[in-house]
């Protein structure tokens, strides 16, 4: 795992991005990252939320897209 400047290990959150409607939002796929959509209230995490996240030391990543 990587540690941040202060020192703490950093998490790395997976999530998806889809657009609905014109609008991108962004899905937890992890377990970690449900939490925290549930924790906020709601079902996508929102820009002001993973600032937040991001500030407590996690980062994003994307979920790989599978080739059928």
């Amino acid at each position: 795992m990587k540690t941040n400047l202060m020192g703490f290990m950093m998490s790395n959150l997976i999530v998806e991005k889809k657009n609905v409607y014109g609008v991108e939002r962004v899905y937890p796929v992890c377990k970690k990252a449900k939490l925290f959509a549930r924790i906020s209230g709601n079902k996508t995490l929102l820009d002001e939320d993973r600032k937040l996240i991001a500030e407590l030391g996690y980062t994003f990543s994307t979920k790989a897209e599978e080739i059928k």
